[in-house]
């Protein structure tokens, strides 16, 4: 509820044009009387809170919400009956949320030959982001603590120079005796 009073200013009786308060006798001003006004309540209202945390880190998960009636009362507000916020649609309490696409690293290819016959190279294979759907999504959308090697070293053992014989030669270094 709120109050409100007359305003008197000072006015000529003959035009109407207002004039400062030094021109009115100050001590026939009529004294101000508050009055009441606004004296029925204020409506009743729907207070909704902020959304809580996705139940789910990935996938449709869901959100909750509190959401209290509410009234005005001396300038605060105070929770009030639910009843009283009866004839107003009251917002939803729940909703669903996704954060991101439940997905997985899918290793697309086994690991290649090493790119080196001796010594130590290297072997590559491929890999994929996977949607729980089992369909191909990018990248970002998986773990990136949880993504595979797709590079390794591969040890062929030591590049050894040697010795290995043939066949003999078809001539000897001489035609008789020794040699």
């Amino acid at each position: 509820k709120g109050s409100h009073f007359p305003i008197f200013r000072c006015v000529s009786r003959s035009t109407l044009e207002e004039y400062g308060d030094r021109n009115c006798d100050i001590s026939a001003k009529p004294s101000i009387i508050e009055e009441a006004c606004n004296t029925h309540p204020c409506p009743a209202f729907w207070d909704a809170g902020e959304w809580s945390e996705c139940s789910k880190t990935c996938g449709q998960g869901i959100q909750h919400r509190q959401v209290i009636c509410r009234q005005f009362f001396a300038n605060r507000t105070t929770m009030v009956q639910p009843q009283l916020c009866g004839q107003l649609e009251k917002p939803p309490i729940t909703q669903s949320c996704q954060v991101r696409i439940c997905s997985h690293w899918e290793v697309g290819t086994s690991w290649s030959s090493c790119s080196v016959l001796c010594g130590v190279g290297q072997r590559t294979r491929s890999l994929r982001c996977v949607s729980s759907t089992g369909d191909l999504i990018a990248d970002g959308e998986c773990n990136q603590r949880q993504r595979p090697n797709t590079v390794e070293t591969c040890d062929m053992g030591p590049c050894v120079k040697s010795w290995f014989h043939s066949d003999w030669s078809k001539m000897c270094s001489v035609e008789c005796g020794p040699g």
